[in-house]
């Protein structure tokens, strides 16, 4: 009940224990044989001069008492108890005989979750029989890990400072993944070789039985692709559908700019009505999380051809009767053999499609209902489309 406070977080204090006895029952309440540098008892059990402190639980619950500022071989533990009178009511908390990190035979040892503002008792014993001076120092262990930030977002194959991720740290953690095969350097974590998801890394500030933890998301994107190069051949003021000129793998959601570098809003532009070559290029990004990708298409004008002839010339010679009809009808091509020649509803559901047009061939709407059709005929990549009645 005499047992000497020591305050927490206060410099270590000089005391001695030369003329210390042991009360026959505190032999009770020794701390088992559980080996030096444990936490839970100590090498030997037998008690030879013991002195007696209390302090008072600090918020964190979390204490270390470190008596290593004197070269002394002292074995210590921690209790908590009803009644200062009466050992058997004490409960062993932690012992600890030779420091936990090594290098001193006097006691280096942590305690974790205490109540806070409670009074608790330290045994101090001099494990050879040594009497004399030593020290003791009882310090609170708060631990801040930080809390979670927002998400890191980068690109596939660079590298990120996972304490971007985290706020309102420490300094002296250690970060590691939560997934097993995933590797981390210091603070760094290096994309390359990894999938492309989303990945968890854990902050960890550590002391002894006291630990604190925050977590970091980094979320890695695939690089934009834009595909591989490539030409289009078409004739004079030929409509152009740029996809044509793509290959292998496409990202669907870029934009296609013309030769001016004007924005087309789509895919779809029209030949000049001058021969040449034409550059397009097609930009696909993923909101500056990775650079554009950028892929070209050649567009090669041939002079010799001309796509708005092709197309006057099938209107020419295209010929639909009889228009109403009352369900057969017949397609007139003059001149035009080896046409194709496709029949729509009017909701663009086809209905007919024939290969190599001959120059007349008769077709029959008898089973379908009355209204609007439309016939497309398509020759040398020019395409007329006039619509038929059916009453």
């Amino acid at each position: 009940c005499g047992a000497e406070p020591i305050s927490v977080n206060a410099p270590g204090i000089l005391y001695n224990n030369t003329g210390a006895t042991v009360d026959p029952s505190e032999n009770t309440i020794a701390p088992a044989v559980t080996g030096a540098q444990t936490t839970t008892g100590w090498a030997t059990n037998t008690l030879n001069n013991t002195t007696w402190f209390s302090f008072i639980a600090p918020p964190s619950g979390n204490v270390r008492i470190n008596a290593t500022g004197v070269n002394y071989t002292g074995q210590m533990a921690v209790y908590f108890g009803t009644d200062c009178s009466i050992f058997p009511t004490f409960n062993l908390l932690a012992a600890n005989d030779d420091a936990i990190e090594g290098g001193s035979s006097a006691a280096n040892f942590t305690v974790c979750g205490l109540t806070p503002g409670t009074m608790y008792y330290v045994l101090h014993d001099g494990s050879t029989n040594a009497t004399g001076a030593y020290t003791i120092a009882i310090s609170e262990i708060s631990l801040n890990a930080g809390v979670p930030g927002e998400v890191i977002d980068i690109c596939y194959g660079a590298s990120v400072n996972l304490f971007n991720g985290i706020a309102n740290y420490q300094l002296g953690g250690i970060w590691d993944a939560q997934l097993s095969l995933v590797n981390v350097n210091g603070n760094t974590f290096d994309s390359y070789g990894y999938a492309t998801m989303l990945f968890n890394f854990d902050y960890t500030m550590q002391d002894g039985c006291a630990s604190d933890v925050s977590t970091a998301q980094v979320n890695v994107h695939e690089a934009p692709s834009a595909g591989n190069d490539g030409t289009v051949n078409v004739c004079l003021n030929e409509p152009i559908d740029l996809w044509l000129g793509l290959s292998g793998n496409i990202d669907m959601n870029g934009n296609w700019y013309d030769p001016n570098n004007v924005n087309l809003g789509g895919s779809l532009d029209t030949a000049a009505n001058i021969a040449g070559q034409f550059n397009y290029d097609y930009i696909v990004g993923n909101g500056g999380i990775c650079p554009n990708d950028t892929s070209n298409v050649l567009v090669i004008v041939d002079g010799s051809c001309d796509y708005t002839a092709y197309l006057e010339e099938l209107a020419q010679g295209l010929n639909v009767f009889p228009n109403p009809t009352t369900g057969l009808f017949t397609v007139e091509l003059n001149g035009l053999p080896g046409a194709t020649i496709t029949i729509y509803d009017i909701h663009g559901k086809m209905l007919i499609s024939t290969q190599k047009l001959e120059n007349q061939m008769n077709f029959s709407l008898n089973e379908y209902e009355n209204g609007v059709y439309l016939v497309h005929v398509e020759s040398n990549h020019a395409k007329v489309v006039q619509r038929i009645i059916k009453n």
